[in-house]
């Protein structure tokens, strides 16, 4: 595990035995810029700022772990991950989006990326089923990974869904993350403004089973405005053993 910035996010769960609460109920990350590097070949309107993207992978995973982003844009979550030794998956129904994805993360391995990746074109609520085909470039052993368990193998999804479809899209998103594994939602607002919203994003990500975990203040720079502005960062963790029941609590009390 590599945490990044100032302050930094907590280890991922199951770097730490037995954790219960973040470390830090609130980070700052420091400021980013929001273009994409000259190492990037193609770039589109709604990608991640690679920083982000890149101190995300590194707070939340270690190398090896599966990262997925379900609205992959250029695919900048994905080249950061594969940078960074990760595997990594990105979803898009533009194809588009998906041939500008490709080539970064072509041009990525070509520059030494060590990790391994997959844009898979289809809708999000195919994703158990998109991720058994992404198996066998995935998996370093055919048969293993995600190939058995495609429920439950992503140890983070990074992403800037909108609300609608974020709420459409949790159940699903839920189902592939492994237990322990992150969410995180970057929503974007200008320095100063207040986050609008936040308690029933928190509120609706929690009744789907996901447990609150992190806020990060993820800065960046806006060039033309000459000022900073920043990306709310909510991270939500999936439980590592299932709640008892409230009979089976009451049954122990007794």
């Amino acid at each position: 595990m590599q945490p990044f910035g100032c302050p930094a996010p907590p280890p991922a769960p199951h770097a730490t035995p037995d954790p219960t609460t973040p470390q830090l109920a609130l980070a700052v990350w420091p400021p980013s810029s929001p273009n994409l590097p000259s190492d990037y070949l193609a770039s589109s309107r709604h990608h991640l700022p690679p920083e982000l993207a890149a101190r995300a992978v590194l707070a939340y995973t270690d190398p090896g772990d599966l990262v997925l982003d379900p609205d992959c844009a250029c695919g900048s979550v994905v080249v950061e991950a594969i940078r960074h030794g990760r595997r990594a998956i990105g979803l898009t129904s533009n194809t588009q989006d998906g041939a500008l994805a490709i080539a970064n993360i072509s041009h990525a391995r070509d520059q030494g990326a060590p990790g391994r990746a997959a844009i898979l074109n289809g809708q999000r609520q195919q994703l158990p089923r998109l991720l058994r085909q992404a198996a066998a470039l995935l998996d370093p052993v055919p048969g293993e990974g995600i190939a058995r368990h495609p429920a439950g193998s992503v140890r983070l999804i990074l992403t800037r869904l909108r609300l609608p479809d974020l709420l459409d899209q949790l159940p699903v998103l839920r189902s592939v993350l492994a237990p322990g594994g992150f969410l995180l939602l970057a929503l974007d607002h200008r320095t100063g403004a207040a986050p609008a919203g936040l308690g029933a994003i928190v509120s609706a990500v929690e009744e789907s089973g996901l447990e609150y975990w992190q806020h990060v203040i993820a800065l960046r720079i806006q060039p033309r405005q000459a000022r900073l502005a920043h990306s709310d960062v909510l991270a939500f963790r999936k439980p590592t053993l299932a709640r008892p029941s409230q009979t089976a609590a009451v049954a122990v009390s007794a």
